[in-house]
């Protein structure tokens, strides 16, 4: 921070004008509200980490995934599970019909809440494509496994996203809030970095038409995969 102040010289620095909307209302915020609203970001960051869900019901199959781009296996279930997905803990029925490996991995999933925190009932409830085509499940560099067997079953995962995400939160997001009352007396105000774009600050940015860091719906080169095996019509 210091040798960017030197790099600048004496010039003023000074943000677009949504950028300028955006900081006076994090501005507003008191020192005790603005650290209950890092402290509450950096936990979420860190639950963001893990998924993980146990399930009862018929079904049989087992997927490996040592990051999506190396997935294999097959999975046939329709059951109720309970666990921990997506800033949520509750309980979901969902029937699932997948297989393959890597970028032939085919995911045909529905899903139901039935009874959890509110962010569940948010959720995209399913899906009809090639895994990788599609990070709202899982990342494309989330690394787990699930099993199911005949009526038990479940599955965990962490993502690597989500771990680099709560790190920089931890490293720099957290240390400014600290120091913030020793920032302002002296004009900085220093942007809150949100690699997965979705703590407090980024909800507020999004209001005012702000994405700071785009996140792709996919991997990238999938989309290439997926136009080569279409069948001409």
């Amino acid at each position: 921070m210091v040798l960017a102040a030197i790099c600048a010289g004496c010039a003023p620095l000074q943000g677009s004008q949504a950028y300028e909307d955006y900081r006076s209302q994090i501005d507003k915020m008191s020192y005790f509200e603005y650290m209950g609203m890092a402290s509450k970001d950096l936990w979420m960051d860190f639950t963001d980490i893990f998924h993980w869900y146990l399930a009862a019901g018929e079904g049989i199959g087992v997927s490996l995934q040592p990051t999506e781009l190396l997935q294999v296996g097959f999975m046939f279930s329709e059951t109720a599970c309970v666990g921990w997905q997506h800033r949520a803990l509750g309980t979901w029925s969902e029937k699932r019909s997948e297989g393959g490996f890597s970028m032939a991995y085919y995911r045909d999933y529905v899903m139901d809440p039935i009874y959890g925190q509110p962010a569940m009932f948010t959720e995209r409830k399913g899906f009809q494509e090639f895994a990788l085509r599609d990070n709202r499940e899982f990342h494309w560099a989330d690394i787990g496994a699930k099993v199911h067997l005949v009526f038990l079953g479940g599955g965990a995962y962490v993502s690597p996203k989500e771990m680099l995400d709560f790190l920089m939160n931890l490293c720099i997001n957290y240390p400014v809030a600290i120091f913030r009352p020793l920032l302002r007396p002296v004009g900085l105000r220093p942007a809150e970095v949100d690699f997965s774009d979705d703590d407090t600050p980024a909800q507020l940015r999004k209001k005012d038409g702000q994405t700071w860091i785009p996140q792709q719906e996919g991997f990238r080169p999938a989309e290439d995969f997926n136009e080569w095996i279409r069948v001409p019509y």
